[in-house]
């Protein structure tokens, strides 16, 4: 509760600072992550996840907190890291691009500048230098974790461009950047990227309390993924990543047994569609009596 009343606040004293020359589209993005931000109960996990492949990846573990100064995020002095709302509720490649980003100014010791007595004048000699090298930082971050660069893309497309901003490329250059990572090449806001994404996704049968006991195989997209079973010490879930978009499953080898361990069905099988759209977990159903047999994954 005072997570969510935190979020709610910091949401309240920003959203009037938003500048009108802000471009519309863009702003009313920055709302609907921040509400996606504010509504979502897995969004620390969200963040979480993304925050440890970057210990993973550069041994360092810089703090990140939430903000919301609608700049995307900001690296501090001090390893500190803030990390705007708006950014959090984003998919999650977004967001990995964008935490990647500020995780870079820190490892790249750009913040380290920050602190010296002619800071602005540094700044102001790099030019665009340091934010464009965080950006090539972030896209090798994603690339490795394969993360879908597409939702990147789309969003430099979406950022403006602030005529008076010294520090930063223009928004479809550091898209050209990030794409040629990908092995993108003359990259525009109309070019159509195949997602390379991978989610998280674990596969869950029923406990022996919601229904029968059973043992079967799973197979998704022909590949096998293993034996389920709720048998005592049986294998209740497995997880595997998976590409977004519809996937094939098959139910196989299944075998039923009645609460005093007589088979009652065996070597049944089935097979359907599920879509991934992005980490979740997916309950595996079945279904059968004298009359009907069904299986689902959802």
């Amino acid at each position: 509760m005072k997570k969510t009343l935190l979020l709610l606040l910091l949401f309240l004293i920003h959203v009037t600072c938003l500048g009108q020359d802000q471009n519309f589209e863009y702003y009313k993005r920055t709302q609907n992550g921040v509400y996606n931000a504010i509504k979502n109960p897995d969004i620390n996990r969200k963040v979480f996840r993304v925050w440890e492949r970057l210990v993973q990846y550069t041994g360092k573990r810089y703090p990140v907190y939430p903000a919301q100064n609608y700049n995307l995020g900001q690296a501090l002095p001090g390893g500190i890291i803030l990390l705007d709302l708006s950014i959090a509720g984003e998919t999650e490649s977004i967001l990995a691009f964008w935490l990647a980003h500020e995780y870079a100014h820190q490892v790249l010791g750009h913040t380290n500048l920050m602190l010296q007595r002619n800071s602005n004048l540094l700044f102001a000699l790099a030019g665009t230098k340091f934010e464009d090298e965080a950006d090539i930082w972030a896209a090798n971050f994603i690339k490795k974790y394969k993360y879908d660069v597409g939702f990147v893309l789309n969003f430099f497309c979406d950022l403006p461009n602030d005529p008076n901003d010294r520090s930063h490329s223009k928004s479809l250059d550091r898209a050209s950047a990030v794409a040629k990572i990908f092995n993108i090449h003359n990259y525009d806001c109309n070019t159509e990227v195949e997602s390379d994404e991978l989610h998280e996704i674990r596969f869950r049968m029923w406990a022996q309390s919601e229904g029968n006991i059973c043992t079967f195989k799973l197979d998704i997209d022909d590949d096998y993924v293993g034996i389920f079973s709720n048998k005592t010490y049986g294998l209740l879930s497995k997880k595997i990543d998976l590409k977004m978009g519809v996937h094939n499953y098959k139910i196989y080898d299944l075998v039923a047994y009645d609460a005093f361990g007589n088979i009652m069905i065996r070597d049944f099988e089935c097979e359907g569609e599920f879509t991934v759209s992005d980490n979740s977990i997916k309950k595996i159903r079945a279904f059968f009596d004298g009359y009907q047999r069904y299986c689902a994954i959802e």
